[in-house]
């Protein structure tokens, strides 16, 4: 997992060092104006310059540095933070959603809905821990703000089916198992993905 974020982390030292670049150059700028109103202020005044203008134009332009600065560091971070999530969800797909999974995910969608104990006898868990395992992947990632909702490629109606067709099940391994929070990161994907559906509907 932690190479995942070798090369974000990379990227964000770089970004790090240049707002601290641009902060040092407004300090400096501001440094010089002052240092030559404080050894010079003779001069400055027989040249026709006021050193209250001049003390205050250096105070504008280092803060005008240090806030370009900000702004800079927090639309990198702002950018980076997308280019997390995408590099994340590209690489959680290229390794989990495969020809296998999509079949274990045909197979789920097209069984009877069944409680625990006959979907066991009947089926076994094997696809449907497949299936079941990315969806609450994808909804704890979801729920944490590791990945974007825009970004799931899954409609609602595509994962309320599946969540449908094995309720039963989930719920029933709650019982047996005493985890009442099992399944509880799909539901939440669930409804995210309704949310998502009904604001592009809105917008639409």
């Amino acid at each position: 997992m932690p190479k995942l974020f070798e090369s974000l982390n990379t990227s964000q030292n770089t970004h790090h060092t240049l707002f601290i670049w641009t902060i040092i150059k407004g300090f400096v700028c501001w440094f010089r104006f002052c240092g030559k109103v404080i050894a010079e202020p003779k001069e400055l005044v027989n040249e026709g310059v006021n050193v209250v203008d001049v003390q205050t134009v250096s105070i504008v332009i280092a803060s005008t540095s240090v806030v370009a600065g900000v702004i800079y560091y927090a639309l990198q971070l702002r950018h980076q933070a997308k280019m997390r999530k995408i590099d994340l969800l590209t690489r959680l797909y290229s390794t989990m959603v495969n020809k296998d999974w999509l079949d274990a995910w045909q197979k789920v969608q097209d069984r009877e809905v069944l409680d625990h104990g006959d979907y066991l006898r009947k089926y076994g868990f094997v696809e449907l821990n497949e299936v079941f395992g990315v969806f609450t992947l994808l909804g704890m990632l979801l729920k944490r703000g590791l990945i974007d909702v825009d970004l799931i490629p899954f409609t609602y109606g595509e994962v309320k089916i599946t969540w449908e067709k094995v309720k039963p099940v989930i719920e029933g391994g709650r019982k047996r198992f005493n985890e009442p929070k099992l399944g509880d990161e799909v539901e939440y994907l669930c409804s995210e993905l309704e949310k998502r559906g009904k604001r592009g509907a809105k917008n639409g």
